[in-house]
């Protein structure tokens, strides 16, 4: 299973490497919460904006990531939550993921948002693009917004990619992995693929 650090209160934030989940793997379906999984559901917003709503961030995307948890991880790392699931079918002999994770220096904010492909084998990278542009749209859904032309371009064509829209800082950076490369099936080696969507409140 993949290890969460939380050595930096921007741990998530920073481009997963191929020894921290490629080389280790991933339990199927795994949450850091547990609640049924089900369609999107819709922000309340408030006074804060939907960034200030945590329970609704924490249930953004229900499926396929159930409730994210919101863990108290001290004064200097605040809170933090995620939910990881593998790519299925896996091509290779790692899986790749998906992640949602969120973070904030409050209980009752989210500062941080990370959306997340991890892509272990290249025969993974089209459903990898797919499965985090269907994330993204449910994100955005439901807080009552449409995802960026332009953010759904840049994931669709795997290049990086900084912007605003609508009060929210977006940015999306594509890597390949400078680690150990991963072996395939055929015996060869891939040097993965991660593809991580931040989203702040500007």
């Amino acid at each position: 299973m993949a290890s969460m650090r939380t050595g930096t209160y921007l741990v998530f934030l920073v481009a997963i490497s191929c020894d921290q989940h490629g080389t280790k793997g991933s339990a199927k379906g795994e949450r850091d919460g547990r609640d049924a999984t089900g369609p999107t559901k819709p922000i309340a917003t408030n006074q804060g904006g939907p960034f200030a709503n945590t329970l609704s961030l924490r249930e953004a995307i229900l499926s396929p990531f159930g409730t994210v948890g919101w863990k108290n991880l001290g004064p200097e790392l605040g809170y933090y939550g995620y939910s990881q699931i593998e790519i299925l079918p896996a091509t290779g002999l790692f899986p790749s993921t998906v992640k949602y994770a969120i973070s904030g220096k409050t209980e009752d904010k989210v500062d941080h948002v990370l959306l997340a492909a991890f892509i272990a084998a290249p025969g993974d990278l089209g459903a990898g693009k797919a499965r985090l542009h269907l994330i993204t749209a449910q994100w955005f859904k439901s807080i009552g917004k449409t995802a960026p032309p332009g953010l759904v371009a840049a994931i669709k064509n795997g290049k990086s990619l900084k912007m605003e829209s609508g009060g929210i800082s977006l940015n999306y950076l594509v890597e390949r992995g400078d680690g150990n490369p991963i072996k395939q099936p055929d015996g060869s080696l891939y040097r993965c693929t991660t593809m991580d969507l931040t989203i702040r409140p500007i």
